[in-house]
């Protein structure tokens, strides 16, 4: 499906959006959006999975809106819809968001104000919300700063659904290359090779991070996938430092691998 209207002139900021199930986390989601402070925005929602079109009809009955658009695609993988989607993002800059997650008010206020420092990638904090919105503390306990390389090969500290990505930058590393669940710490391991682009990270509250029972969040695939991107990165340049973070990744991955089943028999009891 094509476009629900065209705006003339190019927004600043492309919110992309992927949907899989279409429920009412969507809908607070996309008018947390419209609430927004500034209003220089677009949004390119992706509905993917067998009811893409489903879900695309009822969006575009709901929201009539030019700033709108929505595609569809009958791949139920999240990497492949965020390159998909893409293709039809026009801002400078490219802002993740979750089906289920909840801008602040002035998500698109802070953000202006870093990206004319020209980072390329711009990680803000969130706010931990349960099924129902209550709020169960922040995700990071981090001062705000520019990211190196040492400190992104220890541990993520991007937010996926509260980044957002210079357009020209996400392209000129081709995208997103895979994961299931890890795509996104993948991404800003292959930009980090490069010094030429900056990644900052900010302590202030972006999103509202929904934590339900629908994620697959603690996966152990997750931690796999970590430990296999720390081996490409030895491989591409081998060094103590890439073999510190291949080592200390694939513990990880044993013991989650480990520790998970035993979680789920006592859970059976």
């Amino acid at each position: 499906m094509g476009d629900i209207g065209m705006a003339s002139e190019s927004p600043y900021f492309s919110f992309l959006m992927c949907v899989h199930v279409l429920n009412d986390y969507v809908h607070q989601a996309i008018e947390s959006i419209f609430e927004q402070t500034l209003a220089d925005w677009e949004l390119v929602i992706v509905a993917n999975g067998k009811n893409a079109g489903q879900i695309t009809e009822k969006l575009a009955s709901y929201y009539e809106d030019d700033r709108v658009k929505l595609h569809q695609s009958t791949v139920p993988q999240l990497c492949s819809s965020l390159n998909y989607g893409i293709n039809f993002c026009r801002g400078v800059y490219i802002v993740r968001m979750d089906s289920d997650d909840i801008c602040v008010g002035d998500r698109l206020a802070q953000l202006k104000a870093l990206t004319e420092e020209g980072y390329d990638v711009i990680g803000f904090n969130a706010v931990i919300i349960d099924g129902e919105g209550k709020e169960a503390g922040r995700f990071h306990d981090r001062p705000s700063g520019v990211l190196n390389r040492r400190s992104l090969l220890r541990k993520n500290w991007i937010i996926h659904p509260a980044s957002a990505i210079k357009r020209e930058t996400l392209l000129d590393v081709r995208g997103y290359s895979g994961g299931f669940v890890s795509e996104d710490y993948d991404l800003w391991l292959r930009i980090s090779r490069h010094k030429k682009y900056k990644i900052y990270y900010s302590g202030d509250v972006a999103i509202k991070y929904r934590v339900h029972g629908e994620q697959a969040k603690g996966d152990p695939l997750a931690y796999a996938e970590v430990a296999g991107y720390m081996l490409r990165e030895l491989m591409y340049k081998p060094g103590l430092e890439h073999m510190a973070a291949f080592l200390l990744h694939s513990l990880k991955a044993v013991f989650f691998a480990w520790i998970q089943p035993r979680f789920s028999s006592r859970e059976k009891r």
